[in-house]
């Protein structure tokens, strides 16, 4: 199998489509030691985005942890992702040092990464100036932007900012659903159905659910571990305490 940019580029097309059963089918078909250096960086992405951080270690981690120099020296976005793999596998305190490392100028999806990884220390109002400042620079394209924007909306909802955030994510359903983009409107339909639950929006909050579930099941499997968590808290707040859903 040739790795190349058309062959990555229709891997990229098909997680956006919600086929993330292909493209993990497919991430297993090759040995990670024939991925030309060049595209080592995208492949590592690639692999992140379906959640799988040990086929992205395992690309990047004989040019990071080299034991001697490698030649070119990793480039930022080699770092970027090997980052990524660090806050995936628990090691965000580590992420992070990297991320502060390089330049949000030369490369500003260090800024998107930087918010992702204080997510998950539960920092989301330092992320949010980051998300921003992102969402201003000029170097991102439209597909980049809604990812921002999806982020920035999950940490208005953690930040109890609803109305700003439910306007925000319609936005990027809207477009997402225009451009067949199945997995970034699943992904705004469950932050929606989190907006609608806190709201005591039951009804609406199911429907998301309902929706984005038929879009991204064949996605990672932590997007429908997520459904199913937001599913099982409606039906508890629904019933006052449904045993199957608590458990």
């Amino acid at each position: 199998m040739k790795i190349d940019v058309s062959f990555l580029d229709n891997l990229d097309q098909l997680i956006k489509r919600g086929h993330g059963d292909e493209v993990r089918s497919a991430l297993n078909t090759f040995s990670l030691k024939e991925v030309p250096r060049k595209h080592c960086a995208a492949v590592a992405k690639l692999a992140l985005r379906m959640g799988e951080a040990q086929i992205a270690l395992s690309v990047l981690k004989p040019i990071i942890q080299s034991e001697k120099p490698v030649h070119p020296a990793p480039s930022q976005d080699e770092c970027i992702q090997y980052g990524m793999c660090l806050n995936l596998l628990g090691a965000s305190d580590h992420a992070l040092k990297i991320f502060q490392r390089l330049s949000v100028y030369e490369n500003p999806e260090v800024l998107l990464y930087q918010s992702v990884t204080l997510f998950t220390q539960w920092r989301y109002s330092e992320a949010i100036p980051k998300l921003i400042l992102y969402l201003e620079s000029s170097a991102t394209n439209e597909y980049q932007k809604m990812i921002g924007r999806l982020n920035l909306a999950s940490a208005f909802i953690f930040e109890t900012r609803y109305d700003e955030a439910a306007h925000l994510l319609h936005l990027i359903a809207q477009e997402a659903k225009k451009q067949n983009h199945h997995l970034l409107r699943g992904n705004s339909l469950e932050l929606m159905a989190q907006v609608a639950i806190y709201q005591k929006q039951f009804t609406a909050a199911d429907a998301y659910i309902k929706e984005a579930s038929a879009l991204i099941h064949q996605s990672a499997p932590s997007y429908r571990l997520f459904l199913e968590k937001w599913s099982a808290v409606s039906k508890l707040y629904q019933t006052g305490g449904d045993l199957a859903s608590l458990q």
